[in-house]
This record gives C-alpha cells, structure tokens and sequence, in this order.
C-alpha cells in the first residue's frame, strides 16, 4: 500500500468517541450548521459533515433528522434559561437592565431565530409533545425572578411573559420594525428597545426601584 494511500486513509479516519461524547459532539456541530443554515436547508447531510461522522451514526443516537433538530432546540432552550436563571440569582435585588440585554443577546443568536421559525413553520410548535411545553421553563423562571422581587407571583409571570414575547418578536423582525418607523436599523434602536423594555419590567418587578427606569405612576 503506497503512503500516499496510508495518509489519505488516516486523513479521513473518524475519532472515536464514547456515546456521551458522540451525541454531545454531534449536537455542537448541529448547532453550528442551522447557525449559518437554518434546519430545513441544512439537512441531515450537512450535520454529518460538520461533525465527521456517518448518517448512520446520528439516525443511531437520534432517530430522524426531525428528532435531532428539536434536541438541539432543547438544549438552546435550557441554555437560555439556565442563563436567565443565573442572572436572576446574581444579586438580592433583580438587575432589570441585565436581565433584559441577556435575553436579548440569546433570542438575537442566528441559531436560536432559526431553531423557532423551524418550530412555528414545521408544526412541531403546535404538538402536544413539543418539548418546552412540558420542560416548564417560564414556572422555573418566575421561581427565580420571586426571589429577587416583592411582586406578586401573578405579576412576575404576567411581566415575564410579556417580555419575553417583545423580545423574541423584536429578535426576528427588528429590521423590518425600524423600516416601518421610517428608520434604518442601528446599533442605537436595540439601545432605545432595551431601555423601553427595562421601563416596563422595572415598573412591575424592580424592588427597589431602578434609577432613571421606574415610571412615575
């Protein structure tokens, strides 16, 4: 066998791994390709690429591409809760200004925008099984947020989900947004949307007060 035959061979030998380490690899490189792609014109093909592995290998830990692309929403899910989470957690009193620019910074994410237009445009959104319908996300968060604030529980979670709602909606359309203002989006509007949504969260939530950010009643 000739050893420019030999180096090809090890060129494209595939690194064994455990099945922990597989699925967690496999799973960072998903990301990575609905990141730039998108789900539906990524494909199964592309996954496989990224991750140098077979198809098979990924059928084998996942089942069907559909499976894959809705663990990998998974995990961005727990990762942008355990996120909030954390801040939440930061100090005694809640940090709506941090609050907010964290979540802002996760939902603007090319692959957290991808993840949920796939979710909402395949159905898989709608199902029952969907799998932040049970993951109770938003309870764990208003558990966090009771720590740090004495609004009522109702409030907490009346404000969280408004919130959240502005900024996925503002995450995806925000160009489009400005347009209809008759402004060209810059760096500055997501400055002036942060500030407008701090007034909100802080006028329910804040305890004590945020400077500059608690409306008068």
């Amino acid at each position: 066998m000739s050893t420019l035959l030999i180096k090809g061979m090890a060129k494209h030998r595939r690194t064994r791994r455990a099945p922990e380490a597989s699925r967690a690899h496999i799973l960072e490189a998903a990301t990575a390709v609905f990141a730039r792609l998108g789900p539906d014109a990524a494909g199964l093909k592309a996954v496989a690429h990224q991750a140098g592995v077979s198809h098979g290998l990924i059928t084998h830990y996942f089942g069907p591409f559909e499976n894959l692309v809705e663990r990998v929403l998974e995990v961005r899910m727990q990762g942008l809760r355990d996120r909030l989470i954390d801040v939440l957690r930061l100090d005694d009193a809640l940090d709506v200004d941090r609050l907010v620019r964290a979540a802002l910074e996760q939902f603007l994410a090319p692959e957290t925008g991808r993840l949920m237009a796939w979710a909402l445009m395949s159905g898989r959104m709608a199902r029952e099984d969907f799998h932040p319908r049970h993951a109770l996300g938003m309870k764990m968060l208003v558990d966090a947020a009771a720590g740090a604030t004495d609004a009522s529980r109702e409030t907490i979670e009346d404000t969280l989900l408004i919130t959240w709602s502005a900024i996925a909606s503002y995450s995806v359309a925000r160009d489009v947004l400005w347009a209809s203002l008759g402004e060209e989006h810059r760096a500055a509007h997501d400055e002036r949307f942060v500030a407008a949504l701090c007034k909100v969260v802080a006028r329910n939530l804040a305890s004590p007060p945020v400077d500059g950010l608690r409306a008068e009643p």
